[in-house]
């Protein structure tokens, strides 16, 4: 049999050490949304003091999890990357549901399943369902492990006033398959995505309530779900390959 010793895989040990205490999955998670916070908001929303969430966001750090801005005046911390919310994503998806026992623990959970920012992009019900009236639409095409933007489909999102990013300008995927924890699925993440939810944003589509990372649906958003092809939001998984 061979011993701890002998393994020469990854150390996921210093992931599951990371993870192991509640306040920085709750630091974390809230990081995930892709807002820059403050340490004493962080604090707030891990419930411990101050100088408790000092030392976990050093911990974190240490790890290269999350970065923070040397030249502000007011220090904020952010996720150092993309691929750590998707590492977050990925975790929430096969972890089960933490226990809520209070009204309004239960309507958050409800606020961040029906809509929410995955580090720079839509998911919960309303980022499937948009990734699924796309693929239905063939603005989008399945390829293996990432999505491909039809000819046809780049005029219809700019039909919709929509600027697209240049393709290949980064190491970051344009689109790709992003597994969504609430709705057993995927929904629509990369560069595409993330100017998707800067659209919805700067037109009034969606609005992020003050400290939350849940997104709201405006009135002018609903009207908007049939315009892009959302006839409902729906929790129907969607894979890549499908």
């Amino acid at each position: 049999m061979t011993s701890g010793r002998d393994y020469a895989g990854p150390d996921l040990v210093i992931i599951g050490s990371l993870l192991s205490d509640p306040a920085r999955v709750a630091i974390m998670m809230a990081l995930a949304g892709g807002e820059a916070l403050r340490p004493g908001e962080l604090a707030k929303r891990a419930a411990v003091a101050p100088s408790t969430a000092s030392f976990h966001l050093a911990k974190l750090m240490d790890a290269g999890w999350i970065v923070h801005d040397q030249q502000a005046a007011i220090r904020r911390y952010k996720l150092a990357s993309p691929e750590v919310a998707e590492i977050l994503e990925h975790l929430a998806y096969v972890a089960p549901p933490a226990p809520v026992s209070s009204l309004r623990g239960h309507q958050a959970r409800e606020a961040l399943r029906e809509a929410r920012c995955c580090y720079d992009h839509m998911a919960g019900t309303l980022g499937v369902s948009l990734t699924q009236a796309l693929l239905r639409q063939d603005v989008l095409r399945a390829c293996g492990d990432h999505f491909q933007l039809t000819a046809d489909g780049g005029q219809w999102l700019r039909n919709r006033a929509m600027s697209l990013p240049e393709p290949g300008v980064d190491k970051r995927a344009f689109a790709r398959p992003c597994l969504d924890w609430t709705e057993r699925g995927c929904h629509l993440a990369g560069r595409l995505s993330a100017a998707i939810l800067t659209h919805w944003t700067e037109h009034g589509y969606v609005i992020r309530p003050e400290k939350a990372r849940s997104l709201r649906v405006t009135s002018a958003g609903h009207e908007q779900l049939i315009a892009w092809g959302i006839t409902k939001l729906s929790h129907e998984p969607t894979a890549a390959g499908s």
